[in-house]
């Protein structure tokens, strides 16, 4: 099955939740917070309770500080932030949040659904308990998808993940979003039934940036498209300084690897894989299912990851070490072998028998601040909303012209609409493609090229407009495709 380059998994209402309802975000101060504090880093609201912690949708722009381990036995929890990403700061302080039962048809799905520009969870664990997501869905433990920049410290999960696009700390980065994960890992079990499935994050979208340092992940993926120890999906950013030791089982689609599924900008460097990666799917890699470019600070087993290829598919090479089992502990209780010799093993990182774990875990430390008595006001949360007018009409989607790998749609733009969106796919109604477009009105007409679909294929196309967080009505349905031959195109009309 081929898919295009620039698009993610959408379909039908959550297209619109992560592309439009993500943009805007309004703080909310509807209840009071139950517990004891302020909100604010001096006076943080205390959580002591998982109806406490479903509380943070009430006002997603303060700061939290859990002040005692959260047992969330019971019933099922429901997401933080559904429609309106969190943008405050969380600080687990080293406790731990436990029992979370996530569960959603589809949508998207973690400890926050969305998180927006600012955003911080810090010394947190989550243990025992799963995020399971059905269609159309991106799932992970802490963050489902984030916009703008989200910063992740000293955080580490043992859940079990399983939707479409499942991975095991964020799911989605949005476009022109910044992400952030340090001293953070991921040994719980992921089950990616389609694609983007990351051991720490499932995509990085076109035009965002991942940065991981000093992280790492263990246990048992299984990856379909786009899948990898580390990161499923990369278009730039930073990867320092971590590993996988997962054991990866490709399920039939293609690009899975032992650190990133595919790569096609950014740096990965000082980093290893000590797992295995076997199964259907083609290409698969030892630390890339797909990559370009020298990457000679980059190590794997030979051995244990029962592949001798550094890269599925392109031209990426690393470094291969115990090859047929020659020296089983390079890795293993080890800090001089590279690249473990430019590690903080100071600080950061101890050794094992096994491989480096950190070496000072996130386990509870005193707050600076400490929590009042707590009050008995029980009032039930709020709702986020929007405020935002949509616009008022459709788009007119009149014309597309269509060569071998792209088509160009062009329609007439809808009154109010700040930006567009162009979801398609193989049958009418089918919206499994989508990716937000500028507004470029020329003339009364907008135009937009998609590029990177499959040669000799046919795609139903339509459009939205959207003002903030208020989705448009969807255009009408134009049928186009692709031609054979690169030097050929064809137009398509209303």
């Amino acid at each position: 099955m081929y898919m295009p380059n620039k698009m993610h998994l959408i379909q039908g209402a959550f297209f619109t939740i992560l592309l439009i309802g993500i943009v805007s975000f309004f703080p909310q101060h509807a209840v009071a917070f139950s517990g004891t504090g302020s909100g604010t880093s001096g006076s943080p609201y205390f959580l002591t309770t998982c109806a406490q912690l479903q509380e943070i949708n009430n006002e997603l722009t303060a700061y939290y500080q859990l002040a005692n381990d959260i047992d969330c036995s019971g019933g099922a929890f429901d997401s933080l932030a559904p429609s309106t990403g969190f943008s405050g700061t969380l600080d687990g302080h080293g406790y731990t949040i436990s029992h979370l039962e996530i569960s959603i048809s589809n949508g998207y799905a973690g400890l926050f659904s969305f998180t927006a520009d600012g955003a911080v969870i810090k010394n947190l664990n989550l243990r025992d308990g799963s995020v399971t997501a059905g269609s159309s869905s991106y799932s992970a433990s802490f963050v489902g998808a984030s916009s703008g920049t989200l910063t992740i410290s000293d955080c580490s999960s043992t859940l079990t993940n399983i939707g479409e696009s499942a991975s095991g700390i964020v799911s989605l980065v949005n476009v022109g979003g910044t992400l952030n994960i340090t001293r953070t890992y991921f040994s719980g079990a992921i089950d990616t039934t389609w694609i983007y499935g990351g051991g720490l994050v499932g995509i990085g979208n076109v035009g965002s940036t991942l940065n991981i340092s000093d992280s790492y992940t263990s246990g048992n993926f299984t990856f379909d498209t786009y899948g990898g120890g580390l990161v499923g999906r990369m278009a730039n950013g930073t990867i320092t300084s971590s590993y996988s030791s997962a054991v990866i089982v490709a399920d039939g689609g293609y690009s899975v690897g032992g650190l990133v599924g595919y790569i096609s900008a950014g740096t990965v460097s000082n980093s290893f894989f000590a797992g295995s990666a076997t199964g259907t799917s083609s290409p698969i890699g030892a630390v890339f299912g797909y990559s370009n470019g020298d990457f000679p600070n980059v190590y794997f087993d030979e051995y244990i990851s029962l592949t001798t290829a550094c890269s599925g598919a392109g031209s990426g090479t690393c470094m291969a070490v115990n090859a047929a089992n020659s020296t089983p502990s390079y890795f293993k209780n080890n800090k001089v072998n590279p690249p473990l010799n430019s590690w903080n093993f100071a600080g950061v990182w101890k050794t094992t028998s096994s491989y480096p774990v950190f070496g000072i875990e996130p386990t509870a430390v005193q707050s600076s601040v400490t929590p009042p008595t707590q009050s008995t006001n029980n009032t039930v949360p709020t709702p986020p909303g929007c405020t935002d007018q949509a616009p008022e009409n459709a788009p007119q989607l009149f014309q597309i012209t269509a060569k071998r790998n792209q088509a160009t749609l062009y329609y007439v733009p809808a009154k109010g609409s700040k930006n567009y969106y162009i979801s398609f796919g193989y049958t009418p109604g089918d919206q499994r493609f989508g990716i937000e477009v500028p507004a470029s009105d020329s003339n009364g007409v907008n135009s937009y090229t998609i590029d990177m679909l499959a040669p000799a294929t046919s795609y139903y196309f339509t459009v939205r407009g959207g003002n903030g967080c208020m989705p448009g009505s969807w255009s009408n349905s134009l049928k186009a495709t692709t031609t054979k031959n690169s030097s050929k195109s064809k137009a398509y009309y209303l």
